[in-house]
């Protein structure tokens, strides 16, 4: 506020072009500041804009130019994060048509990705490239059109993928199954549930077929079936069940798909056997182990 000041002219420029000038009563001022929200919408660019106050009838000289810049605002990604494929999300610009984002690795462009205004909803606009990114920091930037030319980058916001951990290679249990990580591969091997059967007994079931982890998770189908996913380096999660299973003596056994957790406890490894004539894929054997027990028994 300037004391003795009536009135207030403020302009805003582009570059060396005038948006607009706009001349208010000292009635917008307070104590010791004035303010004034003229309803112009301004697009995404870089502006300086400057002041000057009319005391006694005189306009007095204009204040420096102070600049400022309008950009979309970057939302995620952002920090670390585990999405190879992230999602990119930033604020709307009102007017803008079309908006440009550019992720860069190093000061190398990995791509630039333009998208049509209609990625937006209300406030925020999103898109998820299918590119697929590596473990390292990258920078991203976006910028928008409005009156078919581009606007101002945003400033660039860094995330992380971190490398992935590695399963730990060992013996693996939980409440009523074990299995075994071997490095080579990786592959979970001799993956076994101990079940309780009424009428029967109970068993141990053990998938002497190794599976392959690929991008942590691992699965299996058929009449024993199950898959799991690897959250850490140390523990384990997924569902497991029996579909007809057949054991000898007992019948078609069938139960689940039952959740299952486990967790890595040392690093021995199984014992290899070579029998050259044993061609199964399962093995039943009598054995508890805190089992599921909520297997039935089909009609044969």
């Amino acid at each position: 506020k300037v004391t003795g000041a009536t009135n207030y002219r403020y302009q805003l420029m582009k570059g060396a072009t005038t948006v607009y000038t706009k001349t208010v009563a000292a009635g917008v001022c307070g104590a010791s500041t004035c303010a004034s929200t003229p309803p112009n919408v301004l697009g995404p660019f870089a502006y300086k804009w400057r002041i000057q106050a009319m005391v006694g009838g005189v306009w007095r000289a204009n204040s420096a130019y102070t600049a400022f810049t309008i950009s979309p605002a970057t939302i995620a990604p952002k920090g670390t994060i585990a999405d190879t494929t992230p999602t990119y999300k930033w604020a709307k610009i009102a007017g803008a048509t079309q908006y440009r984002y550019q992720l860069v690795k190093s000061g190398v462009t990995v791509y630039t990705k333009t998208v049509p205004a209609s990625v937006c909803g209300a406030t925020t606009c999103a898109n998820t490239p299918i590119n697929v990114l590596g473990a390292f920091t990258y920078s991203w930037r976006v910028q928008a059109m409005v009156g078919g030319v581009w606007g101002v980058n945003s400033a660039y916001t860094s995330f992380t993928i971190p490398a992935p951990v590695a399963v730990t290679p060992g013996f693996w249990s939980g409440s009523g199954l074990e299995f075994y990580v071997l490095s080579a591969g990786p592959v979970v091997d001799d993956f076994a549930i101990y079940i309780y059967v009424n009428g029967c007994g109970n068993y141990k079931i053990t998938r002497t077929t190794s599976v392959p982890i690929v991008n942590k998770s691992f699965s299996f189908t058929g009449s024993f079936y199950a898959n799991g996913t690897f959250p850490s380096a140390t523990t384990a999660q997924g569902a497991l069940g029996l579909s007809s299973f057949y054991i000898p003596g007992c019948g078609y056994v069938s139960g689940g798909p039952f959740s299952w957790t486990a967790t890595w406890k040392h690093s021995a490894l199984p014992i290899i056997v070579i029998d050259e004539g044993d061609t199964s894929t399962f093995t039943v054997s009598p054995e508890l182990d805190t089992p599921f027990n909520a297997f039935t028994v089909e009609p044969e």
